[in-house]
């Protein structure tokens, strides 16, 4: 057996997920809501699911990152957890799939279908992702773009013949899109994260620090304490 296992926190939750890549046989996938983004228990989840099915993470040899779009927080958790479990083992392979990829082989996208996937920005905003069905692979198709209720442009909706989104962004979407609009929208519960154990697209070469944020992480300079003399 060749164990591949996915970990992704790109929504508000935590999905994992173990395959045998000769098999191509699905063992788990599971969720968990991330409160606050609370990563002292992710390992010790993952560490008890493994164990249900006699396993360690020593019997894993490969291990895929979801790159997002997502939280700058949620996605850097997974880089720097999955770094650090194969860091010094050579026999071990650590990659990146946009997360992206696994929610579009959730809607029945034939050869040569757009698929359009919605993310909540916050700020009522929406970012679309665009993807491709090529010959039973989804792909990337395109540059993903930020847009609100003002500077909606219809038009750049009429390539997509489906459109996904998660269940907890349906109130965002429906505000800013309309309802009727949200009823067309094939919602997902789950990121079914097993799809980028099997997915050959690799983010940016695969290389698992390269990921994708909703929003760019800001920084500002912190501002300087005024010193008085006494």
């Amino acid at each position: 057996m060749f164990y591949s296992a996915a970990l992704d926190i790109s929504a508000n939750e935590a999905a994992f997920a173990l395959a045998d890549r000769k098999t191509q046989k699905v063992i788990f996938e599971v969720f968990r809501e991330m409160r606050g983004r609370d990563a002292s228990m992710l390992m010790p989840w993952m560490l008890e699911t493994l164990k249900k099915y006699s396993l360690s993470l020593e019997d894993v040899k490969e291990w895929t990152a979801g790159s997002g779009p997502g939280s700058f927080t949620g996605l850097r958790l997974v880089a720097s957890l999955i770094s650090g479990i194969v860091y010094g083992r050579n026999d071990v392979r650590a990659r990146s799939v946009p997360s992206a990829i696994a929610m579009g082989y959730a809607v029945p996208a034939k050869d040569g279908d757009c698929i359009a996937l919605l993310m909540d920005c916050r700020n009522r905003e929406l970012l679309l992702y665009p993807l491709r069905n090529a010959g039973g692979e989804i792909q990337g198709h395109g540059e993903k773009f930020i847009f609100s209720k003002d500077t909606l442009d219809v038009s750049a909706l009429k390539p997509f013949k489906f459109f996904a989104a998660f269940r907890q962004d349906a109130a965002a979407i429906a505000g800013i899109m309309g309802e009727e609009f949200s009823k067309e929208i094939l919602y997902q519960e789950h990121l079914p994260v097993s799809r980028l154990i099997f997915s050959e697209n690799d983010g940016a070469e695969g290389r698992i620090t390269e990921l994708s944020y909703i929003r760019p992480a800001t920084f500002a300079v912190p501002s300087q304490i005024e010193q008085r003399k006494i």
